[in-house]
């Protein structure tokens, strides 16, 4: 069965609260599958991928699975959620997505070179040279983005320019990426002029 993304974004009618438990209930089904499946034979190391990720934004927010209960701070709130979307966004958060990059891939391989890999192969070199700096999750990314241009462009280009500045959640992200130590590193990577104080508040200020 080939693999289909799971869709990630708000129903029409859906509360804030609802989203958030939609979400939570899926990424842990997905979690729940990924370790049943990593116990047989052929799925050993499947682990390894999107739920090593999802496991290390859970360290953060203490426990095994993301549950159902939602952070009171809207800003905890929507820094989960985009760790909830970036774990369903991602292919190998299932079966069938880990068996479809892969295999098209160890394919593409097998017909270009005339190399045989299987996919479980094909995913240990992919994974190995995967680049997590940026977070990797897409809210995360547009937040950066947010970032680097009201760096580079000013406030008013940004806005008028960048769509994700009418996305909360992305916002709420980009304020939390300024405010918080823990993403000083990424920050940093980004070789801003700004700085982060400043930044923040006109990310907080366009946000309103």
């Amino acid at each position: 069965m080939a693999y289909k993304p799971y869709n990630t974004d708000i129903r029409p009618g859906e509360s804030t609260e609802q989203y958030y438990k939609r979400l939570a209930k899926v990424a842990d089904q997905r979690l729940i599958r990924l370790q049943e499946l990593s116990e047989q034979e052929n799925f050993k190391g499947v682990e390894r991928f999107a739920y090593a990720k999802a496991q290390k934004a859970l360290d953060v927010w203490g426990g095994t699975r993301f549950n159902i209960k939602m952070p009171e701070s809207p800003n905890l709130r929507n820094e989960k959620i985009a760790d909830m979307i970036h774990f369903l966004e991602s292919p190998t958060s299932t079966k069938s997505g880990i068996v479809d990059i892969y295999q098209r891939r160890a394919n593409t391989i097998k017909e270009k070179y005339g190399i045989d890999m299987n996919w479980q192969d094909m995913g240990k070199l992919m994974e190995a040279f995967s680049d997590d700096d940026s977070g990797g999750s897409p809210t995360k990314v547009k937040a950066l983005g947010i970032i680097k241009q009201i760096d580079e462009q000013g406030i008013d280009a940004t806005l008028k320019k960048n769509p994700n500045v009418n996305d909360p959640i992305v916002m709420n992200v980009a304020m939390n990426y300024l405010k918080s130590d823990k993403f000083d590193n990424v920050i940093d990577k980004l070789n801003l002029s700004t700085s982060k104080s400043v930044l923040y508040e006109i990310i907080a200020n366009s946000a309103k």
